[in-house]
Parts: C-alpha cells; structure tokens; sequence
C-alpha cells in the first residue's frame, strides 16, 4: 500500500548520550546504548530524565528497559521540562542525559556537557508527518515538508556544518 504525504515516516535525526567531559560512568567505551545506560545506572553520578512523556522521555525508558537497571531514585533526577532545561539542569548537577543531537548541537556552547555515545541503532529517532483529516492547511503543510522546499530546507538545516537530519530520497 502507498503511503500518502500525510501518512509518511520520513525524516530523522539521533539521540545522543550526553553528560560531564570527565565520563565517570565510562559510557564512552560502552558497546551499545544499553550498555551505556547500565554503566550509568551502576555509577553515582545523577541522570537528568525529561520526565514528561515526551518522546525523549519514552525512549529514555525503553533504554532503562534493555539495560535491565535504573538508577536510584536519589540519582535519577526528574526535570519534567523540555530538552533545553534538562540540558541545562544535567550540566549543573554534572550528570548525564539523553537529548536529541539537534538540540543539544544548539545548546552545546554553554554547556560544559559532552557528547558521549552515539550511533547505536535504538537511538534512531525518526519523524513523520501524520494528520487524521483531511484538511485543507494540514495537506499543505505535510506536502511543503514531504516534497520541494520544505525537504530541502530540512536535508540543509545543520550546527556546526553537521547535517543534522537524513532525509531519505523518497518520502514514503
């Protein structure tokens, strides 16, 4: 079946683990991501959770999920705000946390996190264009962001001359 432009999976980006220059947990030298979130588990250093039922923060529990561990509550810091605060919030108390590479890239310079592990396929994170009607702007829109201009200025935006997205060559 063919996907329409307001049904379609196409764009995505990468979460990355992120957290203070020094490593204490060693997530650098982690085999997976799962691997990272139990060394992070298994040290004492604080996790910064988005805490809000966002995307980031499901992802974040399916990762707890395949590590087989969480931290203690004492060290599983709840931001319950968006990926901008808990950046922020991870930086101050030097701990880690999970941002999408986009906005930590953007913050980035003010803080003195680092990003630590990337690349592990469970940190895939992919956006689509879904609308349940059939209206009139909402078409517009999802066909200025699948096709033309709007995918290009998409497969264009980068930080710091890093592409920030990978836009697959067919939307559906």
């Amino acid at each position: 079946m063919r996907r329409t432009p307001n049904h379609g999976r196409w764009r995505r980006n990468q979460f990355v683990i992120v957290g203070p220059p020094s490593d204490p947990a060693g997530v650098r030298a982690a085999a997976d991501a799962a691997d990272a979130f139990s060394r992070i588990a298994e040290s004492s250093t604080p996790f910064v959770s988005r805490g809000d039922l966002s995307g980031t923060h499901e992802r974040e529990d399916a990762l707890w999920e395949a590590a087989g561990a969480r931290p203690p509550p004492a060290r599983l810091i709840v931001s319950g705000r968006g990926m901008a605060l808990a950046l922020r919030h991870a930086d101050q108390v030097r701990g880690y946390t999970l941002s999408d590479e986009a906005t930590f890239r953007q913050f980035e310079p003010e803080l003195e996190l680092h990003q630590l592990f990337e690349g592990d396929a469970r940190l895939v994170n992919t956006y689509a264009v879904l609308h349940p009607r059939a209206d009139a702007a909402a078409n517009r829109l999802a066909s200025w962001l699948v096709g033309g201009d709007g995918r290009e200025r998409i497969r264009g935006f980068s930080i710091g001359g890093k592409p920030m997205f990978t836009v697959p060559n067919s939307p559906y």
